[in-house]
């Protein structure tokens, strides 16, 4: 980001430092997990403002598609009111002109408007982007899910989402950079990305299972196995079939 970035920004969403060059069809990978692992981000995020942030190296996409967190969830969290706050809605502003630099045109949102925080305070982050996304010059597109709602939702329902989505990424990619995110990058982020791996890029559904771990996915947090693995996860072995889930990207390195 540009140095007249405003201070709260640079505090709020300091983060791990760029990486450069497109990724070979995979986010660089961390050490095998060890046994007994807990959930979390194993791969540091691709640019120092956005969290969890990482291009989707899929050849049709021309190096042109990304995921991440929401840019502006923790801006959001920081104020009862954001939208009434002139230095939150400035900052802002100026996260959307640096995703607006990175190239990207168009923003897929998948977090659902009613979304709580873990503290069970309602969510302004899909409202705050929305406000700051269109004077950068961004265009917001939604598809709302809830994590929750996997659970209940039949495969053809799930999958009818999943190519909405797909659908919007292809028609959008093709007028410039497109990140697709839910809150914070994980779950609903990675089962897309999981889902486009398999489909497009013809990954081993565990191969892709892996990535969702290594780049945050909670399987246990949305598990009806004992943790064993996610809605998610079940959805994607049960459409796609799959072998035994491997722990980590790791173990494709080199292939």
């Amino acid at each position: 980001m540009k140095k007249a970035l405003f201070p709260l920004v640079v505090f709020l969403l300091c983060a791990p430092p760029l990486f450069a060059g497109e990724l070979p069809g995979a986010a660089a990978s961390a050490p095998a997990a060890q046994a007994g692992e807990k959930p979390g981000e194993k791969i540091p995020s691709e640019d120092s403002t956005l969290k969890n942030f990482h291009q989707v190296g899929i050849g049709l996409y021309g190096g042109k598609l990304f995921r991440g967190a929401s840019p502006v969830r923790e801006l959001a969290k920081s104020s009862a009111a954001p939208l009434e706050d002139p230095q939150i809605m400035e900052a802002a502003g100026q996260i959307m002109a640096h995703v607006k630099a990175l190239g990207i045109n168009t923003i897929i949102s998948l977090e659902d408007p009613a979304d709580t925080e873990k503290n069970g305070k309602k969510s302004f982050s899909f409202a705050l982007e929305k406000a700051a996304a269109r004077p950068a010059g961004i265009t917001l597109l939604s598809h709302p899910m809830n994590n929750a709602d996997f659970r209940d939702m039949s495969p053809e329902a799930i999958l009818a989402w999943l190519k909405g989505v797909e659908k919007d990424i292809n028609a959008s990619v093709k007028k410039g950079g497109v990140l697709f995110h839910c809150a914070a990058g994980h779950d609903r982020t990675g089962l897309v990305a999981a889902y486009l791996r398999i489909t497009i890029s013809k990954w081993p559904v565990e191969r892709a299972i892996a990535e969702m771990r290594d780049l945050g996915h909670n399987w246990p947090r949305y598990s009806s196995n004992g943790g064993k693995s996610s809605w998610h996860e079940e959805f994607l072995k049960s459409r796609f079939g799959a072998a035994a889930v491997l722990k980590s990207t790791y173990t494709y390195r080199g292939r």
